[in-house]
């Protein structure tokens, strides 16, 4: 009895043993691998680049000649940023003086025409001219802007659906009036125009 009471005992020690074995052998180990990511994306801010030119098909830089009736106008300097110069000489009402030249799109990207900010007017009169009549005369001269298709006598700061494509370019017209129909004043005076500004960016 004693014996099979051993017996029975070692037999369970050695499925303990068994049991053991069995869960040792089947255990699971794992590892996380955790991949964090990201990126950075800054363009070139060179790729955007409209910029005045006196050539429709390249930027050019150069002397822009005006056209004129009846008044004669002076010859303006072209940058790829600014035009400067533009002087129109005025002799009596019913004369005009245009600048041509184009917006040109060098860059990577579609520009669009966001607005176009025209400076204010001032009319001076030279020593001994009367400033009121001068006034009223300064009422019939006046500066305004063509580009493409659009005409522009005063500042358009939300202008939409005005596309520049890349490679392209867009007739731009600045054109100094003196009316028909204006007052004359009774002695010479200057007129002085702040800055004509168009602004182009890569967002409509």
């Amino acid at each position: 009895m004693r014996d099979t009471n051993k017996t029975k005992i070692i037999i369970i020690i050695a499925l303990l043993i068994s049991v053991a074995t069995l869960s040792l052998g089947f255990a699971a180990f794992s590892s996380t691998l955790t991949i964090k990511s990201s990126a950075s994306v800054k363009p070139n801010s060179s790729t955007f680049n409209v910029s005045l030119s006196t050539s429709s098909t390249a930027a050019q830089t150069g002397s822009v000649t005006p056209t004129t009736t009846g008044a004669t106008g002076e010859a303006a300097t072209l940058t790829a940023s600014t035009i400067s110069g533009l002087k129109a000489n005025f002799t009596a009402p019913g004369q005009s003086v245009k600048y041509s030249f184009y917006a040109y799109n060098a860059g990577s990207f579609n520009g669009y025409l966001n607005s176009v900010s025209i400076g204010s007017k001032t009319c001076t009169a030279a020593s001994g001219t009367n400033q009121t009549y001068v006034n009223s005369a300064c009422n019939g001269i006046s500066i305004s802007v063509k580009v493409g298709t659009n005409t522009y006598n005063s500042s358009n700061t939300n202008i939409s659906s005005h596309t520049l494509n890349k490679g392209a370019s867009e007739a731009v017209e600045v054109t100094i009036s003196y009316a028909a129909n204006a007052a004359v004043a009774d002695g010479d005076f200057s007129v002085s125009f702040g800055d004509t500004v168009l602004t182009y960016g890569s967002a409509d």
